[in-house]
């Protein structure tokens, strides 16, 4: 018979904990064995209860989850699953980087948690890569011109500034903008700062 696995909820908010502890508490696999709500308490439980699987939030009062990513003392032999409502490819590439086996949304189906969690067990990572993908997309559709322009206009230059930084016309510099806009899907300099707000919140 397989050994259980011990399991902690990191998650601040208390319906969201309940809910989650009464989710998973009737899988063989696991058993929750506490739920904290800080990133103090996390590294308390982490240290004295020794989990060999942690749901992790991002976005903790005293800090963001990540962090804990970070501490390989406590960590180092804890599988970590990512659970947060950030959608946005940063946070996914961050949580691979710093060494997380899985990354969940909250809006995703039950079952998919739980899977997600069994999957993790069992030595497998998990990841959203239908974000990852589209966003390397976006990304791939612009040409190296096209990535600057885009990156100048983000930054609040105007068109004749950045046609003086590249050596191009003010027409020249429209019709890149007119592309860009068109293939990054917003309709103008205000709908393209929000997106590049929302693919880097990390930045």
């Amino acid at each position: 018979m397989e050994e259980t696995k011990k399991l902690l909820i990191i998650e601040d908010h208390p319906i969201l904990r309940n809910g989650l502890k009464a989710l998973l508490a009737d899988q063989p696999q696991f058993e929750v064995i506490g739920e904290v709500g800080t990133l103090a308490d996390a590294r308390a439980a982490l240290k004295f209860q020794k989990p060999d699987v942690v749901l992790l939030d991002v976005s903790l009062p005293d800090g963001t989850g990540l962090d804990l990513l970070k501490e390989k003392d406590l960590v180092a032999r804890t599988k970590v699953i990512v659970l947060t409502m950030h959608k946005e490819a940063p946070y996914i590439n961050r949580a691979k980087e710093l060494g997380a086996s899985g990354f969940v949304l909250k809006d995703m189906a039950p079952e998919e948690l739980v899977s997600t969690i069994q999957a993790v067990i069992a030595g497998e990572v998990r990841f959203p890569e239908e974000i990852l993908a589209e966003d390397a997309a976006d990304s791939q559709s612009l040409s190296p011109r096209e990535l600057k322009v885009k990156d100048l206009l983000v930054q609040g230059v105007s068109l004749t500034e950045i046609g003086k930084q590249l050596g191009l016309s003010v027409k020249t510099i429209s019709t890149y903008r007119t592309r860009i806009l068109a293939k990054l899907g917003v309709a103008n300099n205000a709908e393209l700062v929000k997106k590049e707000l929302r693919s880097n919140p990390l930045s």
